[in-house]
């Protein structure tokens, strides 16, 4: 059936039954704070100073989870005005913060407002120093030419080298000048400024985690330095400010990024947070690439712990709270497997029909990725809920006109087709073709009886172990069907190629398949964060490496779903746009339909922008990636570091909050347009569609310009099969954190102590804790619902 929007009205019920969740909530920055877990105090370094409250929907910890030393290694100057956190000394000297290691004529300058000009550590403030059982504060509260000001600079106990400075100004004119970036090298002798010599690991990508991580030689540490931009959606309402540059680095300076124009929009009068930024220091060069890795992860794991994240609930994408376990639920998934019927979605070739790439593309061509996103899909949804369309077998059909048996020593899939009416593709893309034949790979698993698609599975790995072989497991970018040489470098795909890989000896029993994944795993070195190519294949990657881990238990592989991992944080918009468009307004947004009024927050937090340079959030990417880090989390749960544990659990819990909405109901009007001017021949975007815009934007740009993605509109069918997890006859589980282990009515969940998730059972009456003991539920429709934590395991009763 197909869902109108009137009948969306099912949202408002478990929206209202899940407030519980909107009060405890989902992640490792709402977690409930245990006995033991350090709280501040809360004190003023100026009685006449009122902070900036931060709404309720966003929550952070006081301290990370995890501590990185055996004994506080923190404290506060007994004489003069600074602390030290491990081995750096941090003093105040009346013009600025002077970071200071142990040995080596070079220090780290610290001024707020970055620069001499604005610098109002210099104004006389007042100063308290204090400590708090999360660690240690200096507060400096005072009034410059331009604004009173309150800085709070942060050291964590536990954590050394870990800093924060928070500055909130309240402008009362116009600032003189323009800030510079806050961080710069200085002599500790002479206080001139010198060189950094600095290394960096990872930038920042385009609108995505806001960071920068180097190793600066004259320091002889590393510095991982964050922005909170969730904490600066007012500064950057009222400066119509994209956050696009910063932080940033410039020669040999570092910090946030904005100008003297946006400070002077902010309002007069009013308290604005200007600066909330993070630096983590860690002593000496990391050894190797899987050294520095760890490093990121740790440092990122940690100040992930003390940013602001969205507190939201668990989306109503499916209506299990009115849910009686049999056959599929109301939800999105109908909507979108209705709408894909639409005829602007199909293209008859050569007196058959195929699915176009995009909604009302006016080409006469068809392409596999939209034929084997959707049928994949719509397989999964079959697997799990028994249900499909009319249109499902038709999808099948398709397949094979793909596959070109004249490219490599036994065929392969080409992506443009079909076969019969485009001839030849002239050249590939590797990400594409190996995509391919890993999902025709999948599907031959998942129907054993269809002869045709084991064949074509594994000719095609023939095919793909002769170019793995000329390429030395390092696949090119584009590259010639008849000789395999290429340009470009996509190093993810030997991630991918090791996965199929696995899939082929899963199909056959046959341990070269085995040997062929272990060197592309092994082939993956040196690339750090430039290993990601197409995000959803470095997700694959990560899988891969655990599926050989359960075979051989090498600890390399749990090193190259660290650096998987990695690479996908630097590129997942661990911020929230609460601006433009996207601004959070209790108010109805005009044009929206009626349903859509108080129901659905828009988000970008933990968005995934598909490849290094796009900065952009997809819906194909995201939901590819989310399926395959929960088979990651399935697969090696507790052999991770915790650390890395906790960052895929997060990113996944995030996932089913932050891609749905890229469906066009749930975008205020104004952030999409209609009229997309990517593509000559994608003209028209019809916003009535359940199938998502290709591209999410923040809120001062326009959402699907490129258009709306049929190859990506897999996506809710396959996120209702695989979040709704039936664990016994009759019993179903919706979560954020993915189960992991699952036996009898005994459930773990993915993640980490300390963080936190609801749950919707659907089936169970009672929910008891590993111990037996009988947990506070509500009662949500005909399901019960409840807040588990991370890594820990629950039992389901059926009766009271």
């Amino acid at each position: 059936m197909k869902l109108k929007p009137d009948s969306l009205l099912w949202l408002f019920p478990l929206i209202s039954l899940l407030g519980f969740a909107l009060l405890l909530l989902a992640s490792c920055n709402e977690a409930p704070i245990a006995a033991d877990m350090p709280i501040p105090t809360t004190t003023k370094a100026s009685s006449s100073w009122t902070a900036v409250i931060e709404p309720a929907r966003y929550h952070r910890l006081p301290a990370p989870l995890v501590p990185r030393a055996q004994s506080d290694l923190t404290s506060l100057f007994e004489i003069g005005i600074g602390l030290q956190t491990g081995i750096y000394r941090v003093e105040y000297d009346g013009q600025q913060f002077l970071i200071i290691p142990p040995t080596g004529d070079t220090a780290l300058s610290l001024t707020l407002p970055g620069g001499d000009m604005l610098n109002i550590l210099t104004a006389d403030p007042d100063i308290v120093m204090q400590k708090t059982a999360a660690g240690e504060q200096i507060i400096l509260t005072g009034q410059s030419e331009w604004a009173d000001f309150q800085v709070v600079l942060y050291a964590y106990n536990f954590h050394p080298g870990l800093l924060r400075w928070r500055l909130e100004i309240m402008r009362h004119s116009d600032p003189p000048a323009s800030p510079e970036l806050e961080l710069y090298f200085v002599n500790r002798e002479t206080g001139e400024e010198t060189a950094a010599l600095l290394e960096t690991y990872a930038d920042r990508g385009p609108m995505a985690a806001p960071h920068l991580f180097t190793y600066s030689e004259s320091l002889d540490s590393s510095l991982f330095y964050w922005v909170d931009l969730t904490a600066l959606n007012l500064f950057m309402e009222a400066a119509h400010y994209t956050p696009s540059a910063t932080p940033r680095r410039m020669k040999q300076r570092l910090g946030h990024s904005f100008s003297r124009n946006d400070l002077s929009q902010q309002p007069e009068g009013v308290v604005t947070v200007v600066y909330d930024s993070y630096l983590y220091l860690t002593p000496g060069q990391p050894a190797n690439e899987d050294a520095m890795i760890s490093r990121y992860l740790h440092n990122l794991g940690d100040i992930y712990d003390l940013i602001a994240i969205p507190n939201d609930p668990l989306p109503a994408w499916f209506d299990v709270t009115q849910w009686d376990g049999q056959g599929a639920p109301e939800g999105i998934h109908l909507e979108t497997i209705h709408d894909l019927t639409d005829e602007q979605n199909w293209v008859t070739l050569n007196g058959k029909r195929y699915l176009r790439a995009y909604v009302a593309d006016t080409r006469q061509s068809a392409e596999a990725i939209s034929q084997l996103d959707v049928y994949s899909a719509l397989a999964r949804y079959q697997q799990r809920f028994g249900e499909t369309p009319d249109y499902f077998g038709e999808l099948r059909t398709t397949i094979p006109d793909f596959f070109n048996p004249d490219f490599g020593p036994a065929g392969m899939f080409q992506n443009s087709g079909p076969l019969v009416v485009t001839g030849a593709q002239e050249r590939g893309d590797v990400w594409y073709e190996l995509g391919h034949a890993l999902k025709v790979a999948e599907l031959a698993l998942w129907y054993p009886d269809d002869i045709e698609l084991r064949d074509l599975a594994i000719r095609s790995g023939d095919s793909w172990i002769d170019f793995a072989h000329t390429a030395g497991y390092r696949f090119p970018k584009f590259y010639s069907f008849e000789t395999w040489q290429g340009t470009g470098q996509q190093p993810d795909t030997g991630g991918g190629f090791a996965y199929f890989m696995l899939l082929l000896h899963e199909l056959t029993g046959k341990e070269p398949y085995v040997d062929e994944a272990r060197h592309a795993l092994r082939a993956l070195d040196g690339y750090g964060f430039r290993l990601s190519y197409e995000t959803h294949m470095t997700a694959i990657t990560a899988a891969a490496a655990a599926r050989l881990y359960q075979i051989e238990s090498d600890p390399l592989y749990l090193d190259i779903i660290n650096r998987a991992v990695a690479n996908l944080m630097r590129l997942s918009w661990i911020w929230e746009s609460d601006y433009g468009s996207l601004k959070e307004a209790a108010d109805e947004l005009p044009g929206s339909p009626e349903w859509w009024q108080g129901t659905v927050r828009q988000r970008t937090f933990f968005g995934l922008n598909p490849t290094q340079q796009s900065a952009v959030i997809t819906a194909k990417e995201q939901y590819e990636a989310w399926i395959y880090l929960i088979e990651t989390l399935q697969r090696v749960h507790n052999e991770l570091d915790q650390t890395t544990e906790k960052l895929i659990a997060e990113f996944i819990k995030h996932t089913l909050l932050t891609i749905p909405r890229s469906l066009p109901a749930f975008l205020p009007p104004e952030s999409v347009t209609t009229h997309p001017s990517a593509y000559e021949t994608v003209n028209e975007n019809d916003l009535s569609l359940m199938i998502p815009v290709e591209d999410l934007r923040d809120g001062w740009d326009i959402s699907g310009v490129i258009g709306q993605e049929i190859y990506g509109a897999g996506m809710a069918p396959a996120m209702a099969a695989l979040a709704l997890v039936e664990i016994a006859p009759g019993i179903t589980v919706y979560s954020g954190y993915p189960p992991v282990s699952i036996k009898g009515e005994m459930v773990t969940f993915g993640g980490t102590a300390g963080c936190y998730t609801p749950v919707i059972v659907v089936g169970a009456k009672v929910i008891l804790d590993a111990l037996g003991n009988p947990l506070d539920v509500v009662t949500c429709g005909t399901a019960v619902c409840f807040i588990a934590e991370g890594g820990q395991a629950y039992e389901f009763m059926t009766f009271p």
